[in-house]
């Protein structure tokens, strides 16, 4: 079956196996090589060069990338159902705290309704511990091999050598 686009070029869907590399390189979050190796076998003897560089011919094939695209508007659809439903339950969870005069859980619906949507986040410390510590103070004792000039550099008057 081929497809007429716009321009009068034709277009072939996807194989099989181009749709199963699509699916694979989809799952695994975007590794070529991996979902190449999954669809089309990991060739022995193929070095990591060969594997990639064949990997990389087929993602950008013009049936891939088709077929990528597809999935993601379905993966995009899927996300946006879930977040309206999540929305609408909170939304419900606050109307019903609030029938029953429950403020705190009002307060919580529309928190979490809030980070949801990405208006609110969570502040997180991080803290280095001994090993942390222990590598900023070796990274501030590094030699300055740029040859660049320092602002912090201490530079000797040479005006007494003789």
């Amino acid at each position: 079956m081929t497809v007429k686009k716009s321009d009068g070029r034709k277009t072939h869907p996807p194989t099989e196996q181009q749709s199963a590399f699509a699916r694979e390189y989809m799952t695994n979050g975007g590794k070529a090589v991996e979902a190449y190796k999954l669809t089309y076998g990991d060739k022995e003897g193929w070095s990591a060069e060969v594997m990639s560089t064949a990997a990389y011919k087929i993602k950008v094939s013009s049936g891939v990338q088709r077929e990528i695209k597809r999935l993601r508007s379905i993966a995009d659809q899927k996300c946006m159902v879930s977040l309206e439903q999540l929305t609408k339950e909170l939304d419900e969870n606050r109307e019903l705290a609030k029938g029953l005069g429950k403020p705190e859980a009002m307060n919580a619906a529309t928190m979490g309704k809030a980070k949801l949507h990405g208006l609110v986040t969570d502040k997180r410390e991080t803290k280095l511990g001994l090993a942390g510590e222990f590598m900023n103070q070796m990274l501030d004792n590094l030699p300055d091999t740029t040859g660049l000039p320092n602002d912090h550099a201490v530079i000797e008057d040479d005006s007494s050598v003789h």
